[in-house]
């Protein structure tokens, strides 16, 4: 299985659902203390995009979408597209 991100082609790396208690080892501590942060407005984390500056950590609140980078700086309007399925 194949996934597109910005022209780019990845293979899929997805093998069932990861705990949060997993992702969050992921993350360095800036970004914990942000994901932290937006739980309390109702955002979840869902899961960790890897990439050239390192894991960005995608974050759900019905249908609005968040993202927090390496240096826990939060996008409430990321332009990222998710995937479905």
């Amino acid at each position: 299985m194949q996934a597109v991100e910005k022209g780019h082609n990845q293979t899929e790396r997805r093998i069932g659902s990861p705990t949060y208690e997993s992702l969050c080892h992921q993350l360095s501590m800036s970004q914990r203390y942000s994901v932290n942060a937006l739980n309390q407005y109702g955002y979840q984390l869902r899961y960790l995009r890897r990439g050239e500056q390192g894991n960005l950590a995608i974050m759900m609140c019905e249908e609005s979408i968040a993202s927090v980078n390496e240096q826990g700086e939060i996008e409430t309007s990321p332009s990222i597209s998710l995937r479905h399925g």
